[in-house]
């Protein structure tokens, strides 16, 4: 794959602001979603956060069962050097309440999961539940260690139903090796029109892109 560009970059950065710009992008935020503020972690790298616990996270609850709280000397994050196994001594449950959604719109729930590979089964799962919005997730594991955890995206689309929402992320295995999580986000979907608009702005920026290489190249 060719490599971005800095003026691809810099277009994607206008792109997003003229998005930010039409007041479709809200102001909700998931607090502490790479998990990387939170108690001191020993020296064995993790430490395990039981039920029920708002304090050890920051911005999130433990509200059932327990999980591992995971530094990167374990293994490798999916973002940052933090992230969480959903299943200490038993599943885990972690929910935070996620403020300033505008009721009726679509929104996106973003994060990376990966698999503790250091004990079965092989393929960890776990849910996302937001609203009355849930799905059930896996992993394989196969192939993967400590120190290669093959991180990949997950998303769920759900419609907020008010300003504020619950954010439950549960672990499903019968097991202390469970799914791993990190880098949650929600962001808006823009309407068909605000997307039209946004193509639009990319197109404008590109052809002006182009009109200053010509000029350069041209001397004019």
């Amino acid at each position: 794959m060719k490599p971005k560009t800095p003026n691809h970059n810099r277009l994607i950065q206008t792109v997003i602001l003229l998005f930010l710009a039409t007041g479709l992008a809200k102001g909700q935020t998931v607090v502490n979603g790479s998990f990387e503020l939170g108690i001191s972690i020993p020296d064995n790298n993790n430490i395990q956060l039981n039920a029920v616990d708002s304090t050890s996270l920051t911005g999130w609850t433990v509200v059932s069962g327990s999980i591992d709280y995971v530094g990167s000397s374990r293994w490798q994050a999916g973002d940052g050097s933090r992230s969480l196994d959903m299943n200490g001594s038993s599943a885990g449950t972690i929910e935070q309440i996620v403020a300033g959604f505008t009721p009726g719109q679509s929104y996106q729930l973003f994060f990376l999961m990966a698999a503790n590979t250091e004990g079965g089964p092989t393929i960890k799962s776990l849910q996302a539940s937001i609203g009355s919005t849930s799905q059930t997730f896996t992993f394989d594991g196969t192939g993967h260690s400590d120190a290669n955890m093959g991180w990949s995206e997950r998303t769920m689309d759900f419609t907020a139903t008010s300003t504020s929402m619950t954010l439950d992320f549960t672990g499903l295995q019968n097991s202390i090796y469970g799914a791993a999580l990190d880098a949650v986000a929600i962001a808006p979907v823009p309407e068909p029109g605000t997307m039209s608009l946004l193509g639009s702005a990319a197109l404008v920026c590109s052809l002006g892109a182009v009109r200053r290489r010509m000029g350069r190249n041209t001397g004019i």
